[in-house]
């Protein structure tokens, strides 16, 4: 039984040597069916383990891949690791030289590999140098293929691990950008190709109008993150560029987008946020005040505005921009040579008996005002880089281009006695006017109360909704008047005969025997109707309600 154990030691011993691939001898040959001597035996022994501990040291073994012996280590083919293990860089951010990687040997080889502690944070297009081999640029890896690093991809302390690729070094992981989007990178919006950079993480710049977002970009890694840093205008086409809403946006500072890349130069802007966090687009737009405040007092030329809050839109985008409170100024001498100019006219001057309807404007950074001649229904011409706007209200110039002195309160204006040019209520009307207003029928005249340029009566403006008036029965002389004022006419409402009842009278009026008389109307047409009954009766416009979402 001994025999037959020794014999399977020696045996299984002199196999595995031999599946091993090494070539051993032995010194003594068995025979079955005879006596082993013990020496022989012991020799055999010897000389296995001998084998053994020579094998790797004389190179006879290509399938072992580890084995402390070796002092070339085995190729990649041979089962040899691809993976060289530097220490710290040294050198410099964009030139870092890996000195000695372990194992040794290492070869601008494809598919050979570095891992390296970073010595420096690269600040731009970036080489390392492994092993002498010489400088070699180190790329990373992007949707569009290998791209030259930018700067901070490869971080101080960082483990950093490259692969050669034959031409390159890429970087197997790239930093903070590991898994996103890539570092953040400047475009300009006259030239708006996002395939033409590496990274798919923008910020545009300038104010250029944007139509699509180019036709060299990647549909493998389609989705791009976009911020804009100005004010421009992205123009939807449904084609090239699909936007929210179907709307053009302006963007703002701050605001940020994710674009989707459909191919053939086409475009979709999945999502959209602005950076102060208000809505992109609203189908029915509003803006408006609150705590709006408009007023010249003594001044002829300058008129102060603020308010608490408000909403200024873009009309072409539907885009609703908010604010906290604001204040300035608009001087109706400047900008009127042509150039709208912010806290100024929008480049023609007001005239004489004129009204200077103002704008609340912004450009994305900066919040002001603009005079103009022009009603809100169109609009003023906006100074550059201005888009946002929102009217708040309008003063009258008089015959020689000063401004009345007037206030404005939220949708409220008052002519201020004794403010710039208003020594007394403005009179839309003074004598005889009408025929037999105390007849139970009088005959009402046509006054012309609100446009936009005219002189008096012409006291309220064409966005006025509602006038406000005084019937003065005893305007001058001691003589006294009856005066009617009506919103319509000529036979729309009663006179006041002596002798019969007044069944309509007209919803303003001063007798003979009466104070003055004040009241509002509703404006029906550009024109109120009055009928004074002598020299004495006159009637006065104090104020207007306008079309302002403001209080």
């Amino acid at each position: 039984m001994m025999k037959r154990f020794l014999f399977g030691v020696l045996f299984s011993l002199w196999t595995s040597l031999a599946a091993a691939g090494v070539n051993c001898t032995m010194p003594f040959t068995f025979v079955p069916g005879t006596l082993a001597d013990a020496n022989q035996v012991n020799a055999n022994f010897a000389a296995a383990v001998a084998c053994f501990l020579n094998a790797a040291g004389a190179g006879n073994n290509n399938d072992i891949t580890a084995l402390l012996a070796l002092t070339t280590p085995l190729s990649t083919a041979q089962g040899g690791s691809s993976i060289y293990i530097g220490g710290t860089s040294t050198g410099s951010a964009n030139a870092q030289v890996i000195a000695a990687p372990s194992p040794t040997g290492f070869a601008l080889t494809r598919g050979l590999s570095i891992l390296f502690t970073a010595g420096f944070t690269n600040t731009g297009a970036t080489q390392i140098n492994v092993n002498g081999t010489g400088l070699v640029n180190l790329f990373r890896q992007s949707p569009s293929g290998p791209q030259a690093l930018t700067g901070g991809e490869v971080v101080l302390n960082d483990l950093t691990w490259a692969i050669y690729d034959g031409v390159q070094f890429q970087l197997v992981n790239s930093g903070a950008q590991y898994g996103g989007f890539g570092p953040l990178t400047s475009l300009s919006s006259a030239a708006p190709d996002l395939g033409t950079i590496a990274s798919h993480n923008i910020t545009f710049t300038g104010n250029t109008t944007i139509t699509s977002f180019g036709s060299s970009a990647s549909t493998t890694f389609p989705l791009y993150r976009l911020n804009f840093s100005t004010v421009l205008v992205l123009t939807h086409n449904g084609t090239s560029l699909i936007l929210p809403s179907a709307v053009n946006i302006t963007t703002a500072s701050g605001d940020n987008a994710e674009a989707l890349y459909l191919g053939s130069g086409n475009w979709q802007v999945i999502s959209y946020q602005r950076g102060v966090g208000t809505s992109v687009v609203s189908p029915t737009p509003l803006c408006g005040f609150s705590g709006l405040n408009v007023n010249n007092g003594a001044s002829n030329s300058v008129i102060n505005w603020s308010f608490n809050n408000s909403v200024l839109i873009n009309p072409t985008g539907n885009v609703p921009v908010f604010s906290t409170a604001k204040s300035g100024s608009i001087n109706i001498t400047t900008g009127t040579g042509g150039t709208s100019t912010a806290g100024g006219m929008d480049g023609t001057g007001p005239g004489n008996n004129t009204f200077t309807y103002m704008y609340a404007i912004y450009n994305g950074t900066t919040w002001s005002a603009v005079g103009s001649v022009t009603t809100p229904a169109t609009g003023p011409v906006m100074p550059a880089g201005y888009t946002f706007l929102c009217y708040m209200g309008a003063i009258k110039t008089n015959g020689a281009g000063n401004l009345y002195g007037t206030r404005i309160l939220g949708n409220e204006a008052r002519y201020v006695v004794g403010g710039a040019n208003v020594t007394q209520l403005p009179v839309v009307v003074n004598g005889v006017t009408g025929t037999t207003c105390t007849a139970t029928t009088p005959t009402y005249a046509a006054e012309a109360i609100s446009g936009s340029t005219g002189a008096a009566p012409l006291w309220v403006p064409s966005t006025a909704v509602a006038v406000d008036l005084l019937a003065n029965s005893q305007f001058s002389g001691a003589d006294s008047a009856a005066v009617l004022v009506a919103p319509s006419g000529p036979t729309t409402y009663n006179g006041f005969p002596v002798s019969a009842a007044n069944t309509n009278p007209p919803p303003l009026y001063a007798l003979t025997t009466s104070n003055p008389s004040f009241g509002r109307l509703l404006l029906e047409s550009a024109s109120i109707y009055v009928c004074i009954s002598s020299a004495s009766g006159a009637v006065h416009a104090y104020g207007w309600k306008d079309a302002v979402n403001a209080n």
